[in-house]
């Protein structure tokens, strides 16, 4: 149901939804547009950095060195797949000392011996070093991508 301007505010203040909430309402709407026109705008930059393939086509040929090492059992490949979009996320990162210091927070957390997580790193930068390699668009100091990602410090 829309809100009347003149209605009582849906909050409870017992005052006129205009006197109200209207101008933050207005500026969530606006927020969320702003926010979808973004994304909009980064997925068809991701389109043309994937060729064409679509997100999950590039997800899966990034993953394909990780695939190729297991089995093929479907738990072994889920994790295979995991395990490649974490580092997806970790390439992302636009800057190495955030970086590093996710990986190095991610493997804190780890029962993993030193030389499990010693192996894990170099695999890490193995993987990061891939994506900058399949997606160097991602990786340019001008990518749109980047220059989101560090107003916001997400995506």
């Amino acid at each position: 149901m829309k809100k009347s301007r003149n209605q009582l505010c849906p909050c409870g203040s017992g005052k006129k939804y205009k006197n109200c909430c209207l101008a933050k309402d207005e500026r969530q709407r606006k927020s969320e547009t702003e926010q979808s026109i973004n994304g909009q705008k980064i997925m068809d930059e991701l389109y043309d950095e994937f060729e064409g393939r679509g997100p999950a086509q590039a997800m899966t040929d990034f993953a394909q060195p990780l695939i190729d090492e297991v089995a093929k059992d479907e738990k072994e490949l889920s994790s295979a797949l995991s395990l490649a979009h974490l580092f997806w996320n970790f390439a992302l990162i636009p800057d190495e000392k955030e970086r590093q210091a996710q990986i190095d927070d991610f493997l804190s957390s780890s029962s993993k011996s030193e030389k499990e997580k010693e192996d894990f790193r170099k695999l890490a930068w193995m993987m990061i070093e891939r994506h900058r390699q399949m997606f160097p668009k991602l990786h340019k100091p001008d990518s749109k991508w980047k220059r989101d990602f560090n107003k916001t410090g997400e995506r």
